[in-house]
């Protein structure tokens, strides 16, 4: 007797009809597994790039962050005493410009004139430390502070007028070097945190005095 054959257990072919046939022209047949193929990932998307475009590339943000840091710490610390020196060179051309004030031939013509150079150069130094500055107030303390030259300052008209060349160099020599004087006062009340307001008017005017008359 014939033992009974085992059955395959392999799939099937199907010749079914593909869904969604229409009723018209009959479709052709497909052959169709049971098994199903294993799941193919779909392709990598490939970059397209417009022709004559330009890649950019753009840095992390931490790059980014870091880029301002770093070009803050290539600059140089302030110096100190730079704004010290540069008071300095201004008052040095203050200085000239009084001399060549004094140059004027005409007295009193070149009082005013010595005057108006040194309310400038306050001004100019008030500025360079960041000090509010006010003509008037500039003017009543560079009086107050050159009140105590005015014998010395007669004394350089009166030889202005009697000996015109000696005269003229006299007073544009008193005019560069009070200017000098002056200026050099300012700063160092400046540079210890002193504005326009705070300044010992009486104290600077004896200092004045006597670097002036010093021989």
């Amino acid at each position: 007797m014939t033992a009974p054959m085992a059955k395959s257990k392999k799939p099937k072919p199907s010749f079914d009809a593909p869904t969604g046939a229409g009723t018209g022209a009959a479709a052709p047949w497909v052959y169709r597994s049971d098994a199903k193929a294993p799941s193919e990932a779909p392709p990598a998307a490939k970059a397209t790039k417009a022709p004559g475009a330009t890649a950019r590339v753009t840095p992390p943000a931490a790059a980014r962050a870091s880029a301002a840091p770093a070009a803050e710490a290539t600059a140089p610390p302030p110096v100190p005493g730079d704004r010290s020196a540069r008071a300095q060179v201004l008052v040095d051309r203050y200085a000239k410009y009084a001399a060549a004030a004094g140059l004027m031939p005409v007295p009193i013509i070149d009082l005013a004139a010595i005057a108006s150079v040194q309310v400038a150069m306050l001004s100019a130094l008030a500025r360079e430390y960041g000090l509010p500055f006010s003509r008037e107030r500039g003017k009543a303390l560079l009086a107050a502070l050159l009140g105590g030259l005015m014998p010395s300052l007669a004394g350089h008209q009166v030889l202005k007028v009697v000996g015109p060349l000696v005269g003229i160099i006299s007073v544009a020599g008193f005019a560069m070097a009070s200017t000098q004087t002056v200026g050099r006062l300012f700063i160092a009340h400046f540079d210890v945190g002193g504005t326009l307001l705070d300044i010992d008017v009486e104290g600077s005017r004896r200092q004045l005095v006597t670097r002036l008359n010093r021989p």
